[in-house]
């Protein structure tokens, strides 16, 4: 929300490694004014299923 760069949101996952602890992730940014609160609850959605995906292609179990 603006923490690192004014007038940019963004939304970020980790990805747990071996172990359960976050090794890497990756982040959607966008324009603040264009980030509301129904885009940021879209785009989180979307990416906790790219994160789901991303664990089962690393052959994580229980995902």
């Amino acid at each position: 929300d603006e923490e690192n760069e004014l007038g940019i949101r963004c939304v970020a996952l980790a990805i747990p490694g071996p172990g359960g602890k976050a090794d890497s992730a990756f982040s959607i940014s966008g324009l603040a004014p264009y980030m509301t609160p129904e885009r940021i609850r879209r785009i989180a959605a979307l990416a906790l299923e790219t994160r789901a995906d991303i664990l089962r292609d690393l052959g994580v179990q229980g995902v």
